[in-house]
């Protein structure tokens, strides 16, 4: 974990790291966006063929994260679950035993698009819902990238699940999962085993860090296309 690259961001350090996480030193937090917890068993639920165990395997890298970092709270933000679904026990169950093994955990949900209308759930999960911005210390905690925040305050958000294409010789590789900063809101990739991406415009200045093999490689310097 400590071998990850670090990004300084209103005098606070973020590690990145390649379980598509943040790690943020000073408060002692992990930060993930866009776990979509549930959208395999939504999908099956339409009758769409999908692996199972996708919640396992999402619980499985938090549990890591926070053995890892000693963590001692996790910030989601946004897209904590998809939608509801008549087989949401399947997942909410998973979800409920998870939460008691490591209940001494603080844990706040920015609200997201697609969390509205699982305030059950996220009682019992003992999860602290904000809506965004939310601020801690000189950083906003969003969900969305655009939303209005005080100028000059460095926004952290999700949503749009961003991705880069490498160029190589004229070509380009699949898409891969990145962590892209602009000089005003560094946008997280989606941490959901199940989820789609979106190729990021990479102006001027941003700085581009790509996950792939298990590793985050900052891409700042290197041409990339898409």
């Amino acid at each position: 974990m400590y071998g990850s690259p670090t990004v300084e961001i209103s005098s606070q350090r973020f590690r990145l790291l390649p379980e598509k996480a943040l790690f943020w030193e000073q408060q002692s937090a992990i930060l993930v966006t866009d776990t979509h917890f549930g959208k395999a068993a939504t999908f099956r639920n339409r009758g769409i063929p999908v692996p199972a165990g996708t919640t396992d395997v999402m619980l499985d890298r938090l549990t890591k994260l926070l053995h890892q970092s000693a963590a001692k709270q996790i910030f989601f933000l946004g897209d904590f679950v998809h939608s509801h679904t008549r087989h949401a026990e399947d997942f909410e169950t998973e979800l409920k035993q998870w939460r008691r093994l490591h209940h001494d955990v603080a844990m706040t949900l920015v609200m997201g698009n697609h969390d509205l209308g699982q305030r059950t759930l996220f009682d019992a999960l003992d999860l602290k819902v904000v809506q965004e911005p939310f601020s801690v210390g000189d950083i906003a905690l969003c969900h969305y990238p655009d939303t209005p925040i005080t100028p000059g305050v460095y926004k952290l958000a999700g949503h749009i699940h961003p991705a880069i294409k490498l160029g190589v010789a004229g070509d380009s590789t699949g898409k891969l999962p990145c962590f892209h900063f602009s000089k005003t809101v560094g946008v997280l990739p989606a941490f959901g085993e199940f989820t789609g991406m979106a190729v990021m415009k990479r102006d001027s200045g941003d700085r581009v860090f790509v996950i792939a093999d298990g590793t985050v490689i900052d891409l700042s310097s290197k041409t990339t296309t898409g």
